[in-house]
């Protein structure tokens, strides 16, 4: 919200520290094979949110997502290619 402004004043600095703490949830979650958190890292990943963009690491973890059955995550690869 903070990164769009939707709702609140845009604010880029608020925008970041939110994306680091969800970062930080998501790759827990991710990390013990929740499918949805590690699509949602892909896509932090792959768009550069909270953290550094890595094709490489959102290939990773939609393709964790996708052995666990989540579509969107292969939907995701398919477009990187």
């Amino acid at each position: 919200m903070y990164h769009s402004g939707q709702g609140v004043d845009e604010d880029d600095a608020q925008a970041m520290d939110w994306y680091r703490k969800a970062f930080a949830g998501y790759r827990k979650a991710a990390e013990q094979g929740k499918a949805n958190a590690q699509f949602s890292l892909g896509e932090m990943y792959r768009d550069g949110r909270g953290v550094a963009r890595d094709e490489a690491q959102a290939r990773y973890w939609f393709r964790k997502a996708t052995e666990q059955g989540n579509s969107e995550a292969q939907d995701n690869l398919d477009q990187m290619k």
